[in-house]
């Protein structure tokens, strides 16, 4: 039973994959070409307009969903999906198998849920990783504002002492001349 995968799913345009997700036609073109950049394949016909599968639609759903965390970039979005979906071994052959059934078995449904729970795992250890990454930067980032606000202080009370010992200087060498002024009459 060995059927080509595109005849099995439907081909979407990039419109029509804008319009299913919600969002704009140059934002599918981004991710698009962010996506091949990591090296996932997306389908292009002869004139090299792209097309989208079923896969692509799931793809692009998780990348929106990660990407909305708010310590999570676009790129690392994409970066912790494509290589989820490398390391969760979904294949041709898996998709075949189950769109030439009408039920999923138990031991298919368990084998599923396994692979999506290394999914969130890899996730999870991803973001941990970005956490700390982020979390080190800001720490860096305090002690630098730290040591500039302590050297900025150490600066200010230096120039104050300074104003102040030449206040007095003036004010020691306005009282002599005075005295002087005094006595000299």
């Amino acid at each position: 039973m060995s059927r080509d995968i595109s005849s099995i799913q439907r081909i979407y345009s990039p419109k029509e994959m804008a319009k299913l997700l919600g969002i704009a036609d140059t934002t599918v073109r981004k991710y698009s070409q962010e996506l091949e950049k990591e090296g996932y394949h997306i389908y292009k016909n002869e004139k090299g307009h792209r097309g989208y599968y079923d896969k692509d639609i799931i793809l692009f759903k998780q990348i929106i969903e990660i990407a909305k965390h708010p310590d999570m970039s676009l790129e690392h979005a994409i970066k912790a999906v494509v290589s989820t979906q490398v390391s969760s071994g979904i294949s041709v052959s898996d998709i075949q198998k189950a769109t030439d059934k009408n039920y999923i078995t138990k031991e298919d449904f368990k084998a599923y849920q396994e692979r999506q729970e290394e999914y969130y795992q890899a996730l999870l250890k991803q973001q941990k990783a970005q956490n700390r990454y982020l979390l080190e930067q800001l720490q860096k980032r305090d002690e630098y504002i730290i040591s500039r606000l302590e050297q900025r202080d150490h600066d200010l009370m230096t120039a104050i002492r300074t104003t102040q010992e030449t206040k007095k200087i003036i004010a020691a060498t306005n009282q002599k001349q005075k005295w002087w002024k005094f006595w000299g009459n």
